[in-house]
């Protein structure tokens, strides 16, 4: 099959080069065809120079010097309103994973985060294999590049909390 079935009217480029490639349309340059990354949990918050007390039940991360904080934050949850991002935790206030070390230690950088850094912090956006399962699991998740959230309301009794993107 021609490239032109594949992509109407670049056979001429496609065919010189003996495959079918990614080229800039203003400089005729082949570009590298990417695949989206796949990132481990672990991965995405070491990409904000956060580390993980646990892979496997930490929810949050701190850098070792204490300058950032990044939490997960799930997908489904992440809602527009108003022209902007917002999270809001405040559901099943008593339900058995606020009991979880993740939870606690959650509290502990969310309260970091209000107290050292102006209620800013970085987010991983997970995925959750089914959201209506307690507890959930991570299907998929990314860290949210070029984004800081900025917490609005945050109980540090329940763990609750009201964030939202900074512009």
């Amino acid at each position: 099959m021609g490239c032109d079935k594949i992509l109407p009217g670049t056979s001429d480029i496609y065919e010189k080069r003996g495959h079918v490639g990614d080229h800039d349309p203003t400089t005729g340059q082949e570009r590298e065809l990417t695949m989206p990354r796949t990132w481990t949990k672990t991965d995405a918050f070491a990409h904000f120079g956060t580390m993980l007390t646990n892979a496997r039940w930490s929810w949050s991360g701190i850098a070792p010097d204490g300058s950032v904080v990044a939490l997960v934050l799930w997908q489904d949850v992440v809602k527009g309103r108003d022209g902007r991002l917002t999270y809001l935790d405040d559901e099943d206030l008593d339900a058995e994973w606020r009991r979880r070390p993740g939870h606690t230690e959650r509290v502990r950088h969310l309260a970091i985060c209000r107290d050292r850094h102006d209620g800013r912090f970085r987010a991983v956006i997970a995925r959750a294999v089914d959201a209506t399962a307690d507890p959930r699991d991570i299907a998929s998740c990314h860290p949210q590049e070029g984004v800081w959230w900025r917490l609005d309301e945050f109980d540090e009794a329940t763990g609750a909390f009201r964030a939202h993107v900074e512009r």
